[in-house]
Formats: C-alpha cells, structure tokens, sequence
C-alpha cells in the first residue's frame, strides 16, 4: 500500500501537525520519533493511505482514518499478539480474540484465531489488507487472515478506516478496511525477547524475534527478514476462582409466578445460582430413584447426592453440591505455539521502475479442550461390577423410570478422557510485483499474489458413542462360552456366541467398569475412545494493477489538476475440507462432520477520481470531492455482476479545522467461508421456548406457534442439555447490500501545534445481510415470528414421536437487515517539558447510538437491539499516557467499558414502540454487568542507544467478574480473565 517515494512536486502543502493522530502512537513509543513530531516547520509530501489508491495527505481522506503505531499498541503490554491488542480498541468488538476463538458452538479449525470485528457487525464485514493486498484467510471457517501470521516486528504501522471502502478494495469492506503497512528500506539487526506470567504462576507468554535487513546494488534494491517464535500457555476454567465452578443467572424462580398473557407479577423470572452443579449427572454415574439422587463414587458405592443449599430446580441443577461441574475440563484460552519466517525486498530495475516481493511461512499450533462426553446407559441387575452395598441401596428402592434390573446412569464419561482438538495451521503467502512511473504524473502497479493455508485438526478422545453402551453392559460368561468360564465380557458378545460378528464395535468390545468415579481402565479408553483427523486447505490467487495519473497536463481546476486511478483485479479462491471417515460416518462424539470442496472466482474493475475545487484560499483552504466505483463479476449462481460506488468530500475553511464527509453503496457476495464451511457437530444447553417456563418468557404469538405443533401436556425438559448442533456453511446465499455514511471534523489548532481531535459519526445499514444465529437465537426467531413458516424454524428439528428437540442447524442464511451507528473521538496531544521530559497523550472513544437487527423475515421493521447487551456496550475507550524523561519512559494505559443489560432489552424498556415484555426477568442486583476499568502500567530503560530494557504488569487492580459472565464465550470478551500480569522484556540493535 506504501508506495515508494518519487520526489513528486505538490500542488499544494499541509504542515506537519495535521498528522499528529498518526505520529502520536509512534511518539509514545521511541524517543527518536517524539522528535519528529515536533517539527512544525516540515512541510508533508503526500502519500497512499487506506482508502484510496490515489496519493494524498492522511486528512484529507473524507472516511476516517485513525493510524497506530506498533508501539503504541504493544510497547504499554504483556500481550504478544498484535491481533489482541487491535480488538481491545474502541472501533472493534472484542469477540474475535484468542480467548474468544473457543465457542460453545464454534467450529473446530478457529481455536486460537485473533480476527478484527469492526463496529461488531460480524468479523465477515472487516476487510485486512497488508501493504494494500488481500491475505489468505486462516481457515474454512472465516474469511479473514489470522493477525497473528502478520509479523509485527515488520509492521510500521496500523491504519484503520472506520467507513467503508468496497468500492476501492472490494467486498468484505462494508464495515471498513485493516490494513498493516510493513516496513520499507531497513537496515540493521534487531533482536527482541518478551516472557510474561500471572501472579497465579500461569498463562505465561514468551516471544523471540530476529529481524535483520541490508541494501544493496548501492541502495538500488533492499532485503528484509524477520524470524519470530512464540508460544502462549493453555488456561483452563479451573485455573481461576471466578470460573472453577460454573454460575449462572438463567435458572428458572421456583417463586415466579407469571403465566402467559398475564402482567408480570414483580417477582424475578431467574434467580442466581452461585456452584451450578448438576444433581442427575455425574463423573462416576448417577441414578434417579425414588428416594432421590445416587451417584457411584470411586469405590463403586452408591451414595446420596449431596444436593447443596437443597434447593433442586429444572433440570437437575442444584446450588452447590457434588453433581457435575460442566466447566471441569473446559479451556478458557486456548494454547498458541507460532513460528513465522517473512522476508521484503524490492528492487529498482531503473530510476523508474521498482520489482517488490513478500515471501512468508507461518505455522501456528492450537490445542482446545472441552468436557468429556456425556452418555447415560442402562446397568442391569446382573452387572458384575455393582458392589454389594451398590445393590442394597438399588435393591432398597424403586428406580425410575425404568425397573428391575434395569437401571439408568447417567454418567459423565470424565475418566474416558475430555473431548480436545490440536490444530496445525501453515501458512504460505508470496507477493511478486512491479511498479513505478510511465511518466512524471502516471505511476503503475501490478501484482500477482498467492496465499495457501493448510489445516491439520486432530480430534482426541473422539469416543465411539455405542461403544460406551456396550462396554458398560457387563456380564459373567458363567459357562465359558466365549472361551473362559467367570470371565467378565460384554453381553453383546455372549449374546452373539462369538467375537467374530463382523461388527467391531462388537468384535472388539471390552467390557469396563463405568460405576464410579475413575473406574474406567485403560484397555477400556483404548477401545471407546479414537483419534481422528481432518484436513483442510485453502487456496488464494489475485492478480491485480493500477494505473494512477492526472490532469495538469491538460487542465487544473482552481485547486490543482483532477487525480484518477484505473484498476482490475481477478481473484480466485478454493477451499477443501476432508474430514476422517469415521466422524462422517461414525458414532464418534464428533460425527456428522461433511465434506467440503468449493471455489469462488471475481473479476473486478474500479476507478477513483479526486477533485480538488479549491485550496490555498481564504476561507476555503481545501475543497475537494472524491469518487469511486467497482464492478465485480462473480461466477457464483445468483450473484453474477455486481457494483460498489462511494463519494466522499473534504472541507477546510482554514489549517484548523476541516469538515469530511463519505457515502458508499455496496453489494457484498458472500464469501467462501460462508458458503463453503464445513459442516461440524457441537453439543449445547438451550432452553426450549416450547417449555412451560419458555412459554411464560414469550408472548401470545409464541404459544400459539408452539401449540400448533406440540400436542397439549407434552413434557419438555428445562433446560435441553447436550443438544447436537451442526454449524456449517451454506451454497445457497444471496448477496447482502450496504449502504455507509460518515461524516466529522478534525481540529488541528495553530495555537496548539502538537494538538490534534477528531470527531467522527458513522451508520452503516445492511439488507438482505448474512446472519449466522447463536441456537437460542435460532429458537426465539423461529417461535416468536408470526408464522413457523420462516428460515429460522426451517434450522429445528424435533422428534415426531416425543416432540423434543433432536437437533438444530447453525447455518448462516440471508436475513433482513443490521444498522449500525455511533461516534468516534480520536484526541492526542503531546507536552514538552523541558529538561523535565515530555508527556504524550491519546484518548480513542466510541459511543454506540444505534446497533440493530432486523431479523424476522415477515416483519423487516422490526429491531432486536443489540446496544447494551452483553458483549456490546454502548461506550467504550482507551487511554494512553507515556511520559519520557532522560532515558527512562513511563507508560500507563486504562482500558473502560461502560455497563450491560443481561437481557433482551426489549424486556426491560420500550423496543419498537411496544411497552417492555418482561421487566421482572431478573432481579436489580443482575439486570446489569456493571462498567469496569483495566488499567496497565509499564516502565521502559534505555541502557545506550542499542538497547532498551522494559518491564510492566497488566490488569492492575484485576476486577471481579460478575456473575455468570466468564470467559469470552460466554460473554467475559471485555474483561480479562487472565488477572494480573506482569511481563519483561529486551530488545537490542546491533550495528
């Protein structure tokens, strides 16, 4: 995106403090570049920024551009993930982090990705560029590169266009563009090490980075490379005291008693429970009879479940107690091993024309783990493993639902192993180009880019359902039929006379023991348990080019000549996912998984026009209008040829202030994750609408649509634990359309020269938009609608015969619209102190107005606000001080997210003009999250001009989470969950 320099005359000049957003970041990092920044005298040659393919100063893009130093966004943390860092600005949601990246319902090749959500319309809608050039995604599951494959130590600089850009760069760009500018021209040798831990003693973190670069052909040509390791430790839930055990606030009131249609009767719908633990499940098995709940213990006796506080509600949970803790094996960060090689270069083949390349190898390993399968299976009297004091308690009771010798375990199968996935991700991107001058005013670029991505998943503990069941359903072979009188075999086998069925679940079956906590052996884990693989690959090609020129040899307007660009670009993209034969086909808790081979090829064209009306007069130092558009012709049915336009102005009465203004019209295809993804199998807890307590959540449009297809008195469990979901993508999407406006102003005072504030308002609005729901959402859309007749219910499936749910499709599909809007503040100044140092300071905000979808598709007006919920504060900010003196720097940053309704707030205040639903949902202590404040400090040492030691800890005052919110899956993405942090590092520069 950077183009080189070519000395080009300027038609006109801006002093240097227009561009103070952009050099501030840096300033906060390095001595060297406070000082250039204090020099108000130099005047700015123009020069590519984000958002157009024209040459021009970085405040005069009319969409906003808010540009950040590496620096300013890793020297100040113990973070060693430039991705992380992005997400926790105010302008992206920060559900695409690591810790994000592990989902209830995600796929199973994203673990450990760092994505970027602008303004938190979907990850999709975000376009990441490097050096102005399309990336690779980092898997079949999304359409985006993985941060954490682009090298940091080759990065200068972030800029982030925060209005779209579809018409200059393409589809993906409906939110804005992210585009890493790498560095050029360097020389040197750099080393770097960075290790960190939490005051727990884990979640340690450690980076090494060598880069080196020289010229040479007497600074005709220049060769950069850059070597980094890293590696991030795996955090479970159990590691910390807020998510060791799980708590809740969705457990139905025992006391409420609302029903449908009635006014709410003040009493809260849910109550909080503290140590959710299952009383109906457990590690070594538990049976429901008569006289309550027992579970085996690791003797194999039968005890009495102890049930906490006493109180059971729906669905097993107790508070308190020894029933299942579903949060014992889960991971709450995801493991992150990286190692990347990339390499720069260019060379001037002449005065006017340059060769570039870019070359990278990256491979990122990520390991997940999960709980452990949950299989209930019959235990029949004759079972040799039931102790004698398992059989009194049994044979002293009547089992329900089932009789003698039929009894029911409903056991978590923690001792077969817990459920994990090791995923392998190697990257290969390479970058070949020419660019440089036809003419003194014309300049040229054209590129051929290629980008494959290889997945490896490996899917550990992938236990073979029937298999449980078999092995659990012991026997005594009394007569030796199979060979050895009193041995303990599988029934099957005895029933079958033989171990040569021609079945191997049978064949192969050994019986285990499955009554108490830790009794399975490992012969047993061996036979129910399987490792399976699957691969996917990604392929990416573009070929692309430019033509840049302008007018004044022909004419000038009375600002200067009209600037044009001219550009195509062919892209062509493939994905390929093979799943094991056993997961496509198998009873493996991982079944279900489907094959996937798809391609997607566009060829597109745009042009750029830049009129500069006015500049240099009074009262109009700058006026100037802008003009894009593109034509892209997608090979896919139902997409076919499609148009993006934009117009965009800048207005400067004087050099302190200016006015700037954008709009963009654009149609995006849906992209080859999203059509193409893999199909995948997850488990979940939903609660089903249909319930008694759904029904009494819902209105009267619910229970009419659950009475229409659920006969009167059909039990229906709250809540419906293990459901099966298959996520996956689908063929059969049509294109989302966009529309994006923005308008603000930038103050740069005189009087302040190292002052700069922008302001900025943006609305972005989407139809047709592709919407992948969570399988609650899917729920509510599907019952609440007007009629069962509609996309979301078309996603769930019930059993004709008991009318449970059996399982739903997490499928993204072509809903009604999103809406986004709100306001940007971008402020910086810098203080010189004197022989006392310098003071720099950067505060970047946004406030939320509107965040909308319009989701049901009989009735496109009507909002589900998605505002002050959680994950999707209203307000949000950062602030950066770093104060400098003699050869220390001190930094200090404070990260601020503002509260969050817990609920629908359509429940709890008037949403489409309708009066709130259900104001008693929760009680006042709950209703809301509270705001909350992450502040870091760090300390920097600069021994001599090679080197620089620095220290710092992160998460000072470590907040408490509240309730229920833990982990960013399960809405804990604002917060840290590491806690406090304390890092060191150094790094070195040798001559």
């Amino acid at each position: 995106m950077a183009q080189k320099d070519r000395g080009k005359p300027m038609n006109r000049k801006r002093t240097l403090s227009l561009l103070i957003p952009a050099l501030l970041g840096g300033a906060a990092a390095h001595a060297q570049q406070v000082q250039s920044a204090t020099d108000n005298t130099a005047t700015l040659e123009e020069f590519t920024v984000t958002g157009s393919r024209l040459e021009t100063a970085e405040t005069d893009s009319p969409a906003p551009v808010a540009t950040f130093d590496v620096g300013f966004l890793l020297d100040n943390s113990g973070s060693i993930s430039l991705g992380d860092q992005l997400a926790e600005l105010p302008q992206f949601s920060p559900l695409s982090t690591r810790a994000a990246s592990v989902s209830p319902t995600g796929g199973t090749t994203t673990t450990g990705l760092n994505l970027l959500d602008l303004r938190g319309i979907g990850a999709s809608r975000t376009l990441v560029l490097v050096n102005g050039r399309r990336h690779v995604s980092s898997s079949q599951e999304t359409a985006q590169p993985d941060i954490n494959t682009i090298p940091s130590a080759l990065v200068e600089r972030v800029e982030v266009l925060t209005g779209g850009a579809s018409s200059v760069y393409g589809a993906d760009a409906i939110a804005g563009v992210v585009n890493l500018v790498l560095r050029k021209n360097y020389e040197g040798l750099e080393a770097s090490i960075r290790t960190g831990v939490s005051d727990e003693g884990d979640g340690e973190n450690s980076t090494v980075t060598l880069t080196g670069g020289f010229n040479f052909a007497e600074g005709r040509g220049n060769l950069a490379a850059s070597l980094e390791y890293a590696e991030g430790e795996i955090l479970r839930y159990a590691d910390r005291d807020f998510s060791a055990v799980e708590s809740t606030i969705q457990i139905p009131n025992p006391a409420d008693t609302d029903v449908p249609g009635a006014p709410p009767d003040g009493i809260p719908d849910f109550i909080t429970v503290r140590d959710l633990r299952r009383a109906n499940i457990s590690n070594g098995g538990t049976v429901n009879t008569a006289a309550g709940f027992f579970q085996f213990d690791s003797a194999g006796n039968l005890v009495p479940v102890d049930l906490g506080t006493g109180a059971v509600f729906p669905g097993g949970v107790t508070d308190g107690g020894s029933g299942l803790n579903g949060l014992q094996d889960e991971t709450l960060i995801p493991s992150q091993d990286r190692m990347s090689l990339n390499l720069l270069g260019h060379y001037d083949v002449s005065d006017q024309h340059s060769l570039f390349f870019e070359g990278k190898y990256v491979e990122i390993d990520s390991d997940v783990f999960s709980g452990a399968p949950f299989a209930p299976f019959i235990v029949q009297a004759d079972n040799p493993f039931l102790t004698s004091q398992a059989r009194s308690v049994l044979d002293s009771t009547t089992p329900s639902p089932f009789g003698p010798p039929f009894y029911v375990s409903n056991r978590n199968h923690r001792d077969i192993g817990p459920r994990g996935i090791e995923n392998e991700r190697k990257t290969f991107r390479t970058v070949l180009g020419l660019q440089g001058d036809l003419t003194e005013r014309t300049s040229y670029e054209v590129s051929y880019t290629y980008g494959s991505t290889d997945t490896r998943s490996r899917f550990l503990n992938n236990a073979i359902i029937p298999r449980i069941s078999l092995s659990a359903d012991a026997v005594v072979d009394v007569d030796g039929v199979l060979g050895s009188p009193g041995a303990t075999v599988c029934r099957a086998q005895l029933l079958a006379v033989s171990t040569s069925t021609g079945n191997p679940d049978i064949d192969d079956c050994v019986a285990g023991n499955y009554l108490g906590d830790g009794t399975v052996d490992q012969a047993t884990r061996d036979y129910v348990n399987v490792a399976t693989q699957a691969r996917g690959d990604l392929d990416q090609h573009v070929f692309g080019g430019f033509i840049t020129t302008d007018s004044s040899d022909y004419f000038n307007l009375p600002g200067g000549p009209l600037s044009f660009v001219l550009g195509g670009e062919y892209r062509k993209e493939e994905t390929r996912f093979n799943p094991d034969p056993r997961d496509t086909v198998g009873d493996t808790v991982n079944s279900g998984v489907q094959a996937v081979d798809g391609e997607l090829s566009v060829t597109e064209w745009y042009t750029e026009v830049v009129a500069p009306v006015l500049a240099g007069e009074p009262y109009a130092e700058l006026l100037e209008f802008r003009g894009s558009a593109r034509i892209a012709d997608y090979d896919l049915e139902g997409v076919g040829t499609n148009t993006s336009w934009g117009v965009g102005g800048v207005y400067a009465p004087n050099q302190n202030i200016r006015f700037r203004a954008s709009y963009q019209e654009a149609v995006r295809a849906p992209n080859i994750s999203e059509l193409f993804s893999p199909q995948t199998l997850s488990l979940t807890t939903v609660l089903d609408p249909c319930s008694a307590f759904g029904l009494s959540l819902g209105g009267e449009q619910r229970a009419a649509n659950c009475a229409s297809i659920i006969p009167p008195g059909t039990p229906i469990p709250i809540p419906t634990f293990n459901l099966p979901v298959t996520v996956g993508g689908n063929p059969q999407l049509d294109v989302e359309e966009g529309e994006t406006t923005t308008f603000g102003l930038v103050i740069t005072p005189t009087a302040l020269p190292e002052f700069t504030l922008s302001v900025d308002y943006y609305d972005i609005e989407l139809s047709q938009a592709i919407f992948q729901a969570n399988p609650f959402t899917n729920l509510t859309l599907c019952y609440d609608a007007s009629s069962l007749d509609n996309p979301f219910c078309d996603l769930i499936q019930r059993d004709p015969v008991t009318f449970q749910l059996a399982s739903q499709s997490i499928t993204p599909i072509n809903a009604t619209g999103f809406e986004a809007s709100g306001i940007d503040l971008d402020a910086s100044y810098r203080f010189d102190l004197g022989a006392s140092g310098s003071l720099a300071l950067r505060l970047v905000a946004n406030k939320v107005l509107d965040r909308n979808d319009f989701l049901d598709p009989l009735d496109s007006g009507l909002a589900t606000e998605v505002i002050d919920t959680v994950g999707n504060p209203d307000w949000r900010f950062t602030f950066n001080a770093n104060y400098q003196v003699k050869s220390f720097d001190f930094g200090y940053n404070v990260r601020y997210f503002s509260s969050q309704l817990r609920t629908d707030p359509a429940n709890v205040r008037s949403v489409n003009g309708q009066p709130p639903l259900n104001p008693d949902i929760f009680g006042p202590e709950v209703l809301r999250t509270g705001g909350d404040a992450i502040h870091n400090l760090s300390a920097r040492y600069f021994f001599s001009d090679r080197g620089n030691l620095y220290v710092g800890i992160d998460n000072v005052t470590e907040p408490d989470l509240p309730p229920g919110i833990y982990g960013a899956g399960f809405g804990g993405a604002n917060y840290d969950a590491v806690g406090r942090y304390f890092y060191a590092g150094l790094n070195w520069t040798f001559r």
